[in-house]
């Protein structure tokens, strides 16, 4: 009887230490992942952090510019990354956990430049662009033939140069460019969403990138899977509507 308890406390010890060394990365990408008072919240981050807490473990969840947060899941092992969206050019790079929120992307326009219109998305390539690195918005255009001139490595960038016309449009998603352009002090108003990306507009998911064992994935997802199934991630939503 002895043995099987130390069998059993040894092998949740090493479950434990397991998920103690899990690194989460995210961005800045308000509702979902920002930080606020010192603290990183937003409705995804809530998702994860309930997560964690149905293992029984806690980790450090690190804010950085997209590229970064990006390349350290894709390159290194034990790294867990969210809210990333699930497109194909990504597909085979990570192992996806499971989705925690939904996002739909549009161009964005000053509302006052009634000279740009689009009807098609081939229509946008006589435009110039803005995107952040390694976004999706980048990668997606890049896939549909846009030669993007226009790259930064913060949203930030890119907003100010819509408002200031050194650009003409910007890929972004609804809600979060909305939080954002608030933020740096402009009116929503001033904007407008010009044309639906709506095979770019996906699911955000949790995800860890490929050199990360099969196992410590299938953990995860079946923490998420309990939250979803006791309602947890319902009453999640549900702050956040």
């Amino acid at each position: 009887m002895l043995k099987v308890f130390t069998v059993i406390s040894l092998l949740f010890a090493a479950l434990s230490s397991e998920a103690q060394d899990i690194k989460i990365v995210t961005e800045d990408f308000p509702p979902y992942n920002y930080e606020e008072k010192g603290e990183i919240t937003g409705l995804s981050t809530t998702v994860v952090r309930a997560v964690l807490k149905e293992l029984g473990t806690d980790c450090k969840i690190g804010l950085y510019p997209w590229a970064k947060a990006y390349n350290t899941a894709l390159e290194q092992e034990n790294v867990l990354i969210y809210s990333i969206l699930r497109i194909g050019e990504r597909e085979k790079l990570f192992k996806w956990v499971g989705e925690i929120a939904v996002s739909e992307m549009y161009f964005f326009k000053l509302k006052e430049r009634a000279d740009i219109k689009i009807a098609s998305l081939d229509d946008a390539k006589k435009y110039v662009i803005g995107v952040t690195r390694e976004t999706a918005p980048h990668q997606y255009l890049s896939s549909k033939g846009f030669e993007l001139k226009e790259v930064d490595s913060r949203d930030e960038l890119s907003i100010r140069k819509l408002v200031n016309r050194r650009i003409d449009l910007m890929p972004y998603y609804d809600i979060p460019f909305l939080h954002k352009v608030k933020s740096l002090g402009y009116a929503p108003e001033q904007f407008e969403k010009v044309y639906f990306l709506e095979d770019a507009s996906e699911k955000l998911y949790m995800a860890f990138g490929a050199k990360t064992s099969d196992t410590v994935v299938e953990k995860f997802a079946k923490a998420l899977e309990k939250i979803k199934a006791d309602g947890t991630y319902e009453d999640i939503l549900k702050k956040y509507q």
